[in-house]
């Protein structure tokens, strides 16, 4: 399985800055980006399961930067780019597990010395492709930002719009079905799951993105909040051809909107505030407030879906499932609706992709620390930081298997409350 890939990647850019006024400051640029298929130094890669190049990577940015006062105090700032990404290798490296590479042997029990004496052989192997039209992910970035100076030139307030919009993502389709389906019903019977390896997912990102820097005497603050919502249809791409995360697979594979969702990176609100103070006889404190909500994740009912894919959701029973934040058992089932949660053999689950969120995520960290002057070069620092200083739980997304004996119970949390001392 050892192979050697090798790409080229080209890219050319123009840019420039003018300023067209004392006030109004213009970034134009341009980019041109060439990135070529992956090629096996050794010939282990069948041509045919290499996708065609992408030639139409042309990426404009724009800037700008206007004082909308005669004081300087109040900045607008405006900028909009396209921001290409190269293909993983992997969607190359994968098809090397392709038959006639790879073949499959079932021997019933088998014995030494020879494990395949009496193997079924013509199994029906799987098969790793990439789309051969790919085209290079992309994403259109645009924020808009309003900058105030306040009380003094250390002090701005900044208030902004970010928006992200990505196109051509990787994900992986099951075109003739999962693991659980049974051979006859494939769409093509003479070959087992096939991994179709395609640029065709989408996100999008939209925030409100809020800071307060600043500095009052010996105090100096950074305070930063966040009000977002991040939709996707699949947050990650298979890097193996088998054993696949449920997560990253389609729960319809005519339908990709049944996939579609909170990302597996949402979180709708993060607040930070960072402080540094300056104590009596040359101590100084700091710290870091983070609270975040949690993370969305699925609720899956541990069946396979019609298309043989062991990655089907719950119904949607309203009052089943009740969910207690903070609590390791964040999930508990209505016993007398528990056998409604399932789907019937055939059918698709009616729950949504990443309806769950997990518990808010609390932490504050502070540290303490004085330097030593021993001499003109050289200084001793004594220094005491704990990290979670008030030892908050903050348990992880739950098991979100209902066939898990731990279904609804968080199996692990973040750190609990570590304490170090330096010289």
């Amino acid at each position: 399985p050892y192979i050697g890939l090798r790409t080229t990647e080209t890219n050319f850019y123009l840019q420039d800055d003018w300023r067209l006024h004392r006030r109004l400051t213009l970034n134009l640029g341009l980019r041109y980006e060439f990135n070529s298929v992956p090629n096996e130094v050794n010939g282990l890669i069948d041509q045919r399961f290499r996708y065609q190049p992408d030639r139409n990577n042309i990426a404009p940015r724009f800037g700008l930067a206007w004082q909308l006062d005669n004081s300087a105090r109040t900045v607008l700032r405006v900028g909009y780019g396209l921001y290409y990404n190269v293909i993983e290798l992997s969607f190359v490296g994968l098809t090397r597990f392709n038959a006639p590479r790879i073949q499959n042997f079932v021997a019933v029990n088998p014995t030494f010395p020879n494990l395949l004496a009496s193997a079924q052989t013509g199994i029906p192997t799987g098969l790793v492709i990439p789309q051969a039209n790919l085209r290079q992910p992309y994403s259109q970035h645009l924020n808009v930002a309003i900058e105030r100076q306040l009380f003094n030139p250390r002090t701005v307030l900044s208030v902004a719009y970010v928006g992200t919009l990505a196109r051509k993502l990787p994900r992986a389709s099951r075109p003739n079905g999962g693991d659980g389906l049974a051979q006859n019903l494939r769409p093509d019977s003479t070959v087992g799951v096939v991994n179709l390896l395609e640029t065709a997912a989408n996100s999008s990102y939209h925030g409100l993105q809020t800071s307060l820097q600043g500095q009052f005497g010996k105090l100096m603050l950074r305070t930063a909040y966040t009000w977002s919502k991040y939709l996707d249809e699949t947050s990650d791409f298979p890097n193996s051809n088998a054993g696949i995360d449920r997560n990253i697979l389609a729960l319809d594979e005519n339908n990709w909107r049944l996939s579609r969702g909170l990302s597996d990176f949402h979180l709708s609100h993060v607040f930070n505030q960072a402080f540094s103070y300056e104590l009596p006889w040359g101590f100084r404190m700091q710290g870091i407030l983070n609270l975040q909500s949690g993370r969305p994740f699925t609720l899956f009912s541990g069946t396979d879906s019609p298309f043989g894919t062991n990655n089907n959701r719950l119904i949607n029973v309203p009052g089943a499932l009740s969910f207690t934040p903070a609590e390791r058992r964040g999930i508990t089932v209505d016993p007398a609706l528990r056998a409604l949660l399932t789907p019937a053999r055939g059918a698709f689950g009616t729950l949504g992709r990443n309806t769950a969120i997990s518990d808010t995520q609390r932490s504050l960290s502070l540290s303490l620390h004085k330097s030593f002057r021993l001499s003109e070069g050289t200084a001793l620092e004594f220094r005491v930081e704990s990290f979670n200083f008030t030892n908050t739980v903050n348990y992880n997304p739950p098991d979100g298997l209902l066939s898990s004996p731990n279904f609804g119970q968080s199996l692990t949390a973040g750190d609990p409350r570590q304490t170090q001392i330096a010289l």
